[in-house]
């Protein structure tokens, strides 16, 4: 099971069904969890002042408050703050899929709970104050393999 960021030594525990709600067919066909613009994307980026930054996800830049809504169904696993994700809501999909929503303003579902695809979860914040508001967004499968979530969604 993946750690919890910020968290050494944590897991997350799920009692979600063993075969995922996220599947192969849905590569490059998954709807957004918000619509905006790429602020930041998966992998290594270098920013202005030379430093290099690894993201485990994207950032997808959008008003404070839109609301955010899962990619798949499945069960809340984690609904809190965690370090620097801020308020964070993680989504077990089965077989080791998971579905990362963090830097949140408001989460609307609780540890423990069960959501469709298309539900809303929260709304969109910011983490950091040096970010204008967006969500940032991770999709880990194989046991929490963090993979390009941009990979999964649906072209725009």
């Amino acid at each position: 099971a993946p750690t919890v960021a910020g968290r050494p030594g944590s897991t997350v525990r799920s009692t979600a069904p063993a075969a995922s709600t996220i599947r192969t067919t849905d590569f490059g066909r998954l709807d957004w969890p918000v619509d905006g613009t790429i602020l930041y994307r998966f992998g290594r980026n270098v920013t202005p002042d030379n430093t290099t930054l690894r993201w485990n996800g994207v950032g997808i830049q959008t008003a404070r408050g839109t609301p955010v809504k899962s990619i798949s169904g499945g069960e809340v696993v984690v609904s809190e703050n965690i370090g620097t994700y801020g308020l964070t809501v993680i989504v077990q999909h089965g077989a080791g899929d998971y579905s990362v929503y963090g830097s949140l303003a408001s989460a609307s579902v609780a540890k423990g709970g069960r959501v469709q695809k298309g539900q809303t979860i929260g709304t969109v914040g910011t983490a950091d104050p040096d970010m204008p508001p967006h969500l940032h967004f991770e999709i880990r499968r194989s046991k929490g393999a963090a993979v390009d979530p941009l990979d999964w969604l649906r072209g725009k």
